[in-house]
This record gives structure tokens, sequence and C-alpha cells, in this order.
């Protein structure tokens, strides 16, 4: 018995894809007058009888990081966990987008993210700085896998929850400020003193002699005399 036939336009057609002409689970296609194989990947030619030759792993078929091994006269590519396919050119996930570095991976049509820390959530979109832990208008920002705080006005601390000047460390009225970029602070002192903490002064060690006290007036050290001594130092006396 022939091939079914078609009618059209009073002319006899031969349905060419009766049977299949394509190998190799090729699909058929046929205007009447000729057919067309529709080849699955490694197969090409007229009905899919040929294997693919045209690339190698040498011309890097495989995209999207996937590792090219070579196998008789075609190649395969395994891929990451994000994509697959012939050449790694689908990606596995469609309908979730990971963020922050997250990988996506599909099983049983479940698509799923693995966030790298500290992030969380479906897509890795929750970060521990969502729950701004930097107090007094600290910056928080992700680096090493941590949260790190960025400080500003005199706050330090892992949270910038300390303040370098309260209490106040400067002696004798001397007033504190922050020297930001180096995460200390600095003390402004009042005549005559000085130091890290203005605990210094010319009267310090004391400078007179004989008992006598060192006091400051008018920025000059002066030498109050206990008697019967006398002098700049309280070095002379009557005796």
């Amino acid at each position: 018995m022939g091939s079914p036939v078609l009618l059209l336009n009073s002319y006899f057609l031969e349905d060419l894809c009766l049977p299949n002409p394509c190998k190799n689970g090729g699909m058929c296609g046929s205007d009447g007058y000729t057919f067309n194989c529709f080849c699955h990947q490694p197969w090409q030619g007229k009905t899919c009888e040929e294997t693919m030759q045209s690339k190698t792993c040498a011309e890097e078929p495989c995209l999207n990081g996937g590792t090219c091994r070579e196998e008789g006269d075609s190649f395969i590519c395994s891929c990451t966990d994000a994509f697959h396919g012939d050449t790694c050119e689908k990606e596995m996930c469609i309908h979730i987008r990971c963020e922050n570095g997250g990988v996506c991976s599909s099983q049983n049509d479940e698509e799923t993210c693995s966030c790298p820390e500290p992030y969380t959530g479906l897509r890795c979109e929750k970060s521990p700085c969502d729950s701004q832990p930097c107090k007094n208008g600290g910056f928080c920002r992700i680096e090493d896998r941590k949260v790190r705080c960025l400080c500003i006005g005199p706050y330090t601390g892992k949270l910038c929850e300390g303040d370098l000047c309260s209490p106040n460390p400067c002696e004798h009225g001397g007033t504190c400020s922050v020297k930001e970029e180096e995460g200390n602070y600095k003390c402004h002192c009042p005549d005559p003193y000085y130091g890290d903490t203005c605990g210094e002064s010319s009267c310090s060690p004391n400078p007179c002699l004989n008992n006598g006290v060192c006091e400051t007036k008018d920025g000059k050290d002066v030498c109050l005399c206990k008697e019967p001594y006398w002098g700049e130092f309280c070095e002379k006396g009557k005796f």
C-alpha cells in the first residue's frame, strides 16, 4: 500500500513525512513537495543522521561558566547550578532572581536561592543592615560577610554606641573633640596646661623651692614664697 495522498488544487500530493524520514528523534515538516527535518542536538544533516562536528571544546561552546569535555566527535557541557541546556544557555530559574550573590537552583519545578552569609530571604534580599543596628546615626554596610558600622561625630565602638568624649577626659577645663580619621580624641587645653588630657603645666613639676606654691597669672608662672624665703623661685632667704 502506498503512502497517503492529499488533494490540493486538483493535484494529488504525497505526504512526505509518512513514514517519518527523520532519524534519531528528529521531527518532520512537509509542504507536499519536500520535507525538512528538525534535529535534536547533537544530530544534524538532511535526515538527522550526522553528529555535530562543527564545535569542539577549543571553541568554548559552553556558556555561563559551564565546563566542556569532548566525547567522540562532539562535546558535552557540564553546567553550573543556575543554568542548563546543551550549551548551558538556559537559566535554571525563571520566576526568581537571587540578589546579593545568591545562586538559584531548580528541582522538581521548585526554584530556590542559596544565599551567601549573612544574607537571607527567598531571594537573598534580607540583610542584617535592614534592622539598622548602628546607633547614633552610624552607617551600616557588609564587609567580609560581617556587619560594619561607620560612625560619625564623637561616637565609636562596634555599633557606634560609645562616645569618646563622654565623660570628658580632658582636665582643667579642657575641651574634647574626636579625631574621626584616627578613631581617637584630642583635648584642647587652656593656658598653661598641655598634654594628652591637659594634665601637665609649667608648674608641674613645681619649680618653686622651699615649699613655694606655683601659680599661673596672665600666662606666666609665679612662685608664691613662704617666709622667710623670696626670689623668683623662692631660692633666697633671710636667716
